[in-house]
């Protein structure tokens, strides 16, 4: 009996960054927070139906084309992604060293934005500007040098 893992290793990090390589060029369009530890992103490629990607805080990144229900109301995360994020492209993605930390990069008229998204025990999802300063975080968390 085989179980499925809670978190993603350093090396399915690194498949699922090559596969979402093969998503840069598209646009994103719209962000959804379905549960509290859930994000989805659309993402539209030119002349194909739209990709979601899936962000399970700390947990793991996949993409999917099923039809799913979204909330109607869209939480505070959610709208701050729409606001920064819609219309923008997408045009990279890494994997930070071989940690289990993803980094998209958007661009849009004003510059570029990051989503980093942090794949391991207490990991967050992060929306940072063009310095690297920290627009909104999924989860907001003190410790005892900062508060996020």
């Amino acid at each position: 009996m085989s179980s499925m893992r809670e978190q993603s290793s350093s090396f399915d990090v690194a498949r699922i960054v090559r596969e979402l390589s093969e998503l840069i060029g598209t646009r994103a369009r719209k962000a959804y927070q379905p549960h509290y530890e859930q994000v989805v992103l659309r993402l539209k490629p030119k002349g194909k139906p739209s990709t979601d990607l899936v962000i399970v805080r700390g947990r793991r990144v996949y993409t999917s084309n099923r039809d799913r229900p979204m909330p109607s109301n869209p939480s505070q995360f959610a709208m701050v992604l729409r606001k920064h994020l819609n219309n923008s492209r997408f045009i990279a993605v890494r994997q930070y060293g071989f940690d289990r930390v993803i980094e998209l990069t958007f661009e849009h008229g004003s510059g570029r934005l990051k989503l980093v998204i942090e794949l391991f025990r207490d990991g967050n999802v992060l929306l940072l500007d063009d310095e690297g300063v920290i627009i909104q975080p999924l989860t907001h968390a003190k410790y005892a040098s900062r508060t996020l």
